[in-house]
């Protein structure tokens, strides 16, 4: 249906604290999960990874318990997902 509506639809992928703290842990279905998505041809922004490769720290500041984003959290997930729009020009703004 959403593709019959030429809709673009992506998935945001987004860990638990305990899967980045205190080290880089995959969920145990992530990959299978990610082949599905794939399957289906569903690109995804996996802020997971890219929070892999950030200082512990700054990670620590993306959560206010195990599960729930921060005011920073929030922002640096809307800072991906302003950057997968554009790179993938599904935002008016990003068009020449």
């Amino acid at each position: 249906m959403v593709r019959d509506q030429q809709t673009h639809v992506f998935v945001l992928f987004t860990p638990n604290r305990a899967d980045l703290l205190p080290s880089y842990q995959v969920p145990a279905y992530k990959a299978e999960f990610f082949d599905r998505l794939s399957d289906w041809q569903v690109p995804v922004v996996d802020s997971h990874a890219v929070w892999s490769t950030e200082p512990t720290g700054t990670v620590e500041t993306y959560f206010r318990d195990i599960v729930h984003l921060s005011e920073t959290g929030n922002q640096a997930v809307a800072d991906l997902l302003y950057r997968q729009l554009c790179s993938s020009k599904q935002l008016p703004a990003s068009m020449p």
